[in-house]
């Protein structure tokens, strides 16, 4: 796509020649500790991307050191982005200038350096925002029509209806100033644009709140069903000057009961607001308000949802219970059975999905802290239709990040780490020679295991493809293969690990047996759900008690909500602590 076309164009630089641009070094990385020079981001990829092909596109290109697609943690779909690391940052530089902007799978791929610190994108330095865009503007055509102005580290068009906009992020802010400057009300294209400095969401936000801005329409709810347009204009034609009233109708033409009028004057509009708002008009109580667009609504309700449930939560605080592991033959009301003893209990539910199925726990809620305590010291460990149960007070979820992050800090405070026992290679797996126990000090480097969500190609100095070592045994290029083939010594291969917990086992082993036992099973199941954290999840979630721990073994939908809670915890902590 050819660049932009820019009406006053005597304000614009001169464009360069477009064969020229990738080859220049205006996509050298910035010397700026945010950026990995040895690391891309690929945006824009289609849901349909595999690691081998995005491998197999940049090694042809330089060398690949290893690569990663970012996937959801539940559904493990692709989100549209990847991380490809390089051996030098020539090979990486090469790659960028080559690869950027490359249809794959009928996308135009996003490269740019990889930014250690999000903070330097949310910032808003050098962060230009443009909206009223040509629809048919992609990524590249934007990208080379404001190149003009100074080096870009990202660019991006997001379609809007019959218009787009987009944001262009210069590595310097004079770079930004001046394509404001110089583009800001010039036609693009035919259309008239828009382009000035990205502002944060909760600066804007911030800015909406503070500011006290003028209103003339207002949003009437609750109007009677017969009322039209003519009625609903003459009800507020004495309060002033009306220059436009709508009723709001569905598809067969029946009014929805809700409207909206327009004043000449924000005056009247107030006035009619305090005055007309609560009235009674025909055995119907009205509601009267300012209009607000959907967000703004939307922003409301959630700020005074979570003010609600913050007052219900300090008024409940050591009132409610936890109750997890509970047969599906309990319901809420024998759940209030069983606690009724203790105290009096103000409400007791079960937890049930969408579905109406029995998700394993619930909440009983007691007047006094008192008799909540009673309960929790009475009922904990105590077996309920063949189950064990775990009784603990509730907590929010910013309660249980807080109690994670705690517990992850003091295990880096202390060089704690917990590593499986074994690795896996061709489905068998292997001894660890350096397995560290829960509680142990590492060794001075910690290589972790495998991951699943990683795509590691071969070095180029050995074999590109897997090859058969003298035994006849399958290896891998790159790996000890003294090893890691049992087959050598003459012993026979280690079959995969038994996840199945033996109960009688586990009775009979002391508590740091049990743990030990218990991490083991725990950590294979975690590293089905995010491999790359299994080994810090795993040692997390090891200081929980022994009883929630089986639970967690016995309950996968329990399992991904704590390791869900402690990823956050690590993300949040490496976000503050940058390397």
């Amino acid at each position: 796509m050819p660049v932009l076309a820019v009406v006053n164009s005597d304000s614009v630089p001169k464009q360069p020649e477009p064969q020229n641009f990738h080859q220049s070094s205006s996509t050298s990385p910035p010397f700026s500790p945010a950026f990995n020079p040895m690391s891309l981001y690929v945006g824009d990829l289609h849901p349909s991307v595999t690691e081998v092909m995005l491998f197999e596109l940049f090694n042809n290109v330089s060398n690949v050191c290893s690569l990663r697609i970012c996937r959801d943690i539940e559904t493990r779909r692709s989100l549209g982005y990847a991380y490809v690391n390089f051996f030098s940052t020539m090979d990486a530089l090469r790659a960028l200038e080559t690869l950027n902007y490359t249809n794959v799978k009928g996308r135009l791929i996003r490269v740019m350096w990889s930014q250690r610190d999000p903070s330097l994108r949310k910032s808003g330095v050098g962060n230009v925002y443009i909206k009223n865009l040509e629809k048919d503007i992609d990524n590249k055509c934007l990208y080379d029509t404001f190149s003009v102005f100074g080096k870009i580290l990202s660019c991006k068009v997001c379609p809007n209806g019959d218009s787009s906009y987009g944001f262009i992020h210069f590595e310097n802010e004079d770079s930004a100033k001046a394509a404001i400057e110089r583009v800001n009300g010039k036609l693009l294209n035919g259309l008239k644009v828009y382009v000035g400095p990205f502002i944060p969401r909760k600066q804007r936000e911030h800015k909406l709140q503070v500011s006290v801005l003028p209103f003339t329409n207002i949003y009437v709810k609750n109007i009677p069903e017969k009322w039209d347009v003519a009625e609903l204009n003459s009800f507020f034609l004495s309060y002033g000057e009306i220059t436009s009233c709508v009723v709001a109708k569905d598809s067969k033409g029946v009014s929805r009961c809700f409207g909206f009028v327009n004043f000449l004057s924000p005056n009247v509009a107030r006035t009619v607001i305090e005055e007309c708002n609560g009235v009674e008009v025909e055995g119907k109580i009205l509601y009267v308000g300012r209009a607000q667009k959907r967000q703004e609504r939307l922003r409301e309700l959630q700020q005074k949802y979570l003010i609600v449930k913050k007052e219900l939560t300090a008024k409940t605080q050591g009132h409610n219970l936890y109750v997890k592991n509970l047969a599906e033959t309990v319901d809420s009301a024998k759940l209030k059975e069983v606690f009724a003893p203790y105290g009096t209990i103000t409400s007791a539910h079960v937890m049930y999905n969408e579905k109406n199925t029995h998700r394993g726990f619930g909440f009983v809620c007691f007047a006094s802290a008192e008799e909540a305590s009673k309960a929790l010291a009475a009922v904990n460990n105590t077996v309920l239709d063949g189950k064990s149960l775990y009784v603990a007070f509730a907590q929010t979820k910013e309660q249980r990040k807080e109690l994670l992050a705690g517990q992850f800090v003091a295990r880096l405070n202390t060089s704690r780490i917990y590593q499986p026992p074994y690795y896996y290679l061709n489905g068998i797996s292997h001894p660890r020679g350096n397995f560290m126990y829960p509680g142990a000090y590492p060794p001075r480097r910690f290589i972790p295991p495998p991951m699943a969500s990683y795509y590691m190609p071969p070095v180029n100095s050995l074999p590109r493809a897997p090859y058969a070592n003298r035994n006849g045994r399958v290896v891998l290029p790159g790996m000890d293969v003294g090893h890691i083939n049992s087959s050598s010594s003459g012993q026979p291969p280690l079959q995969p690990i038994n996840t199945e917990l033996n109960a009688s086992e586990l009775a009979k082993a002391s508590e740091a047996e049990q743990r030990f036992i218990i991490g083991n099973k725990l950590y294979h199941r975690i590293t089905s759900i995010n491999s790359e954290l299994a080994p810090k999840v795993t040692g997390m979630l090891l200081e929980m008690d022994i009883s929630e721990l089986l639970h967690l073994l016995e309950s996968p939908e329990a399992l991904l909500q704590k390791v869900k809670e402690a990823v956050d915890v690590i993300e949040e902590h490496a976000r503050r602590n940058p390397a």
